[in-house]
C-alpha cells in the first residue's frame, strides 16, 4: 500500500534513491529518501508502520553539501547505520535514528559518488567537482574521523560511478565520454 501513499509533492528530487532502514528509536520501519535539490536537499523518511510521511525531526535532516541540482546523492547501509553521500559531505543516521549532518567532510572540491565496506572501514569513491579534472579518487575512512582520511588512491579516469566489495575484492567503475572501465584494488 505504500506505493500509493509514497507519492508526494515533497519527493521532487528525480535521482533520489530509496532505502529501507529500521531504527531502535521506535518499533517502526522507514523508507528513507531525499527531497529538494542543491543546498535545500533534505533527508526524509516514510513510516511504513503508520503509512505516514510526517517525519519527526525532518527539519534537522538538511543535506547542505549538494552543490547543484545535478549532484547525485547516495544512501548506503553499512555496519547497521545509514550513510548519505551529499556532495562534499557524508551524513549518517545511526541505529537509534540519530542524524549526523557532517559525519565526514571530503577534501575541498571533491564530491562523494559511492562508498563500500571493506573489513571494518569504508572506502569512499569521489570525483572532482570540476568535470575537467580527469581522475577519480578513493578515500579510506575509519568511520570515526570527521575530516581526515586514512589513505587515498587515484584512478586515472574521471566519471566515477560506483564501488562494490565482492568477497574482499574491491571493484570500481568509471565512465566518461562514452567509455567505461572497471578497476580492481590489488591485495
Amino acid at each position: 500500500a505504500w506505493a500509493t501513499e509514497f507519492t508526494s509533492a515533497e519527493a521532487s528530487l528525480q535521482t533520489s534513491p530509496v532505502v529501507y532502514f529500521k531504527t531502535s528509536e521506535t518499533p517502526s520501519t522507514y523508507l528513507y529518501y531525499i527531497t529538494g535539490s542543491g543546498a535545500t536537499s533534505k533527508l526524509m523518511r516514510y513510516n511504513l508502520t503508520s503509512e505516514s510521511n510526517n517525519d519527526v525531526g525532518s527539519d534537522a535532516m538538511t543535506l547542505d553539501g549538494m552543490p547543484s541540482t545535478f549532484a547525485r546523492p547516495f544512501l548506503k547501509k553499512l555496519y547497521g547505520e545509514l550513510y548519505i553521500g551529499n556532495g562534499n559531505y557524508i551524513s549518517k543516521v545511526d541505529k537509534d535514528g540519530v542524524f549526523t549532518q557532517h559525519a565526514f567532510t571530503l577534501p575541498t572540491g571533491m564530491l562523494a559518488v559511492d562508498m563500500a565496506p571493506v573489513s571494518d572501514v569504508a572506502l569512499i569513491l569521489a570525483k572532482p567537482q570540476s568535470r575537467f579534472i580527469n581522475e577519480t579518487i578513493g578515500y579510506w575512512w575509519d568511520l570515526a574521523e570527521t575530516t581526515s582520511f586514512d589513505d587515498r588512491f587515484v584512478l586515472p579516469m574521471g566519471g566515477g560511478q560506483w564501488i562494490r566489495n565482492w568477497a574482499e575484492k574491491v571493484v570500481m567503475f568509471c565512465s566518461q565520454n562514452g567509455f567505461g572501465k572497471f578497476y580492481q584494488l590489488s591485495g
